[in-house]
């Protein structure tokens, strides 16, 4: 949990994506990309609520 708290107070650069804003899908990548697991977005979005970092998350629209 610490890298996850780690990832989402730098920017996604940082972990090798191409955007300025963290979405559940980006983390979701990072996750995946960083530790071989694949989680849905909708508990990527509990494990940053949990850490009380989900503001950092932005919604898309689409």
């Amino acid at each position: 949990m610490s890298w996850v708290a780690a990832a989402l107070r730098h920017s996604p650069k940082a972990q090798g994506i191409e955007a300025d804003n963290w979405t559940n899908e980006r983390l979701c990548a990072a996750i995946e990309r960083r530790f071989g697991i694949r989680y849905s977005r909708g508990h990527v979005w509990k494990i940053a609520t949990d850490l009380e970092l989900s503001h950092l998350i932005r919604k898309v629209r689409r």
